[in-house]
């Protein structure tokens, strides 16, 4: 395959570094550029046009404001970012970030305000104006984790029309409607889906445009499969993502599909798997296999543009590994040597041709 740039964000070192650039080359996963400083950028989003990229600090504290923040980042044609500002989110610990399609709007999931912040986005890709900010409501069984709401998660339906909000601490995820013109946002509470008791849902993606929705929770370590019908999700399936036999405390982290929409995976934190299923044509799902990812704390892992490698972010062995697909099977298969990275939390495969104006050229120093 041809080379692909990587960033990968963290909880920052002790010397500061946060955000790292990487090349990888379908084996090896190699440093780019020097590591950018940046306050607990645990979670990365690039924009659909490839031109930049925005991290969280998920802090308690940011420029002297009490919460996190959000920084955004100009990307050139090496790869390298350049930071271009940065605001507080109005709410503790943000940990997920994501745009519109249009890269019009930012959204932020304060984890420990249980809040959903939108920003206004320019056109140079600087963080502006707050435009909303929605505090959820309620708790959940589990005293210790759901005491009040806890947004973990917040990112468009395929068809753009909802933006999606996971709340692990009231159990629910919830729709809003984006006021483009003012940035506004409008819940939809027939869309609300409610899940089992302090499952804990934590991330989601969409099967078939939208009409599956596939849960992780956290708390339960499960995947909880909904589908659209007339106009409302309906359950349908809960699945463990942990080996039978498995006695331990496990959370579960990470949810991705694969390119081609035939399979599904999630991360074990405690177990320290890679869990993969089968989607059928009903939507549901079929365990294929659970595979070890050779590392503590696999808090994400993500696909290259092709499917054919998986990378894992182990955030408590300081390291990231690589695994071959089987684009048949889903099997996960380790190839090359891990790469050390300080509490990696988030990885973010960048797809040159993913820019159809002012197309960016990646060139890598020292090829």
């Amino acid at each position: 395959m041809e080379k692909t740039l990587v960033y990968i964000g963290s909880y920052s070192s002790e010397s500061g570094e946060g955000i790292y650039s990487f090349k990888f080359d379908g084996i090896t996963v190699t440093p780019l550029h020097d590591p950018i400083a940046a306050q607990n950028p645990s979670y990365l989003s690039l924009s659909a046009d490839g031109r930049f990229l925005y991290a969280v600090a998920e802090t308690q504290m940011f420029q002297g404001v009490s919460g996190g923040g959000v920084a955004a980042y100009r990307i050139d044609g090496e790869g390298r970012l350049s930071r271009i500002n940065a605001r507080p989110t109005n709410g503790d610990d943000p940990c997920y970030l994501s745009q519109n399609k249009a890269n019009t709007y930012l959204f932020a999931a304060n984890y420990s305000s249980g809040s959903l912040a939108a920003f206004s986005l320019g056109k140079d890709g600087a963080v502006s104006a707050q435009t909303a900010l929605v505090s959820h409501m309620g708790a959940g069984p589990n005293r210790e984790r759901q005491e009040k709401p806890h947004v973990h998660f917040t990112d468009f339906t395929p068809d753009g029309k909802y933006l999606c909000a996971v709340d692990l601490g009231t159990d629910t995820v919830q729709f809003y409607r984006l006021k483009e013109e003012n940035g506004e946002l409008c819940e939809e509470e027939s869309r609300r889906v409610t899940l089992r008791p302090g499952s804990g849902p934590r991330h989601v993606v969409f099967g078939e445009n939208g009409r599956f929705l596939y849960v992780v929770t956290e708390l339960s370590s499960q995947l909880a499969v909904f589908e659209l019908e007339n106009e409302h999700y309906v359950s349908r399936q809960y699945i463990s993502t942990l080996p039978t036999d498995f006695k331990g405390e496990n959370t579960a982290a990470a949810i991705r599909m694969s390119p081609d929409g035939r399979f599904l995976y999630a991360s074990n934190r405690g177990n320290d798997s890679i869990a993969c299923y089968r989607i059928g044509s009903d939507g549901l799902l079929t365990l294929c296999g659970i595979y070890a990812t050779l590392g503590s704390g696999p808090r994400d892992f993500a696909m290259d543009p092709e499917g054919r490698f998986l990378l894992v972010a182990n955030e408590k062995s300081n390291e990231v590994v690589v695994f071959g697909r089987n684009e048949t099977t889903g099997a996960l298969t380790p190839v090359g040597s891990p790469v050390s990275v300080h509490s990696p939390t988030c990885i973010v495969f960048f797809a040159p041709d993913c820019r159809p104006a002012d197309k960016i050229d990646v060139v890598y120093p020292n090829d």
